[in-house]
């Protein structure tokens, strides 16, 4: 998509949200349609919805930075990832044991596998393309449901403070909780 696509939102009314829409078709996202309107409707936010959740993007329906981004990757590129991906897959698939836990980074997806049936899909969140998650082939010791975590400092300047700034009830809906350095929770 060209750069015209950036920030665009529900509501908006572009050529370039025809642009988008074609796009969102051809990733799948958005039904085909003969004839595709210049209006950011409702079905236009579902299906960047949609594509923002199989990229393990934050949904929220504009086109911000990392949306534009992986918009932007084009078929060359995906094919290169897939082939990548293929012979990774091909060269761990004979070593597995009967069950194991698979992390789909693209898809956004964490797999556990018996016997060769996926029991059960969650999804993950995963890194982006400027700050990916690494790859690596572990034996899993334990499983901490719901843990605290802290958050990086690169990640709220990043991320966080952005979306704080977009969404003042950003932290709210996320139940992410503050704490000053003597551990009493911030407002």
């Amino acid at each position: 998509p060209s750069r015209q696509v950036y920030k665009l939102a529900i509501g908006k009314d572009d050529r370039a949200v025809a642009k988008l829409k074609r796009h969102l078709m051809i990733t799948g996202d958005m039904e085909n349609a003969d004839h595709v309107s210049t209006e950011f409707d409702k079905a236009t936010d579902l299906a960047v919805r949609k594509f923002q959740v199989r990229h393990g993007i934050i949904p929220t329906g504009k086109i911000d930075e990392p949306t534009f981004y992986a918009l932007a990757v084009t078929a060359d590129q995906r094919l290169q990832q897939l082939q990548l991906n293929a012979l990774r897959v091909t060269n761990l698939a004979s070593n597995l044991p009967d069950r194991y836990v698979a992390v789909n980074i693209p898809a956004a997806s964490i797999e556990a596998v018996e016997t060769g049936i996926v029991a059960q899909r969650h999804t993950a969140v995963v890194g982006r393309i400027d700050r990916p998650t690494p790859i690596l082939i572990s034996k899993i010791q334990q499983v901490n449901f719901n843990p605290y975590w802290h958050v990086p400092k690169s990640l709220i300047e990043k991320d966080l403070i952005r979306y704080m700034n977009d969404d003042p009830e950003y932290l709210t809906k996320f139940r992410i909780h503050i704490y000053d350095q003597k551990g009493n929770e911030l407002q």
